[in-house]
């Protein structure tokens, strides 16, 4: 099941690749893909970014919407109004983490949530909590949480049951 899914993410990385890099192919056969990035923290200025192109890819009638994060994260209202115009956009929107190495934490993990379809390029890092980004980190989080929760299992399980009156 994970192969299937890690082909699967593969594939999907490598139409958004091929889509971003080559567009004149899609200009020749009367097809258009435009290409939103977000390289930074998301604030005000790039919810009005993502609005705007959303806009533009509407009227110019383009087939698909690349949103391309690279960000920590950043505002909660920012980051509802970029949601509430992807999920209202007449427009399919890839979500397409890049460059290798990228991340999309916090808001950006949302926000990729709330695309169409999300993509990732190798090594990316898409998660919303900060402290787990690096691959060593991640496997080191992992294995805490999994320690706190057979530790909780155990002093549940040892905790007497109380009846409601």
């Amino acid at each position: 099941m994970q192969t299937f899914k890690a082909a699967l993410v593969v594939a999907i990385a490598l139409v958004a690749l091929v889509v971003s890099i080559r567009p004149g192919l899609a200009a020749d056969s009367n097809r258009l893909a435009l290409t939103i990035s977000i390289d930074g923290a998301i604030g005000p200025a790039a919810a009005s970014y993502v609005k705007d192109g959303l806009a533009k890819a509407a009227e110019r009638h383009a087939e698909v919407v690349i949103l391309r994060l690279n960000t920590p994260g950043g505002l909660s209202t920012s980051m509802r109004e970029i949601i509430t115009d992807v999920l209202a956009s007449p427009v399919p929107v890839i979500g397409y983490v890049a460059p290798s190495g990228a991340h999309a934490a916090s808001a950006g993990t949302y926000i990729l949530y709330a695309t169409h379809l999300a993509a990732m390029r190798p090594a990316p890092i898409s998660a919303p909590r900060r402290r787990c980004r690096s691959a060593a980190r991640y496997r080191a989080c992992r294995a805490a949480r999994r320690t706190r929760a057979a530790r909780s299992r155990r002093t549940e399980a040892a905790l007497p049951s109380r009846k409601m009156p």
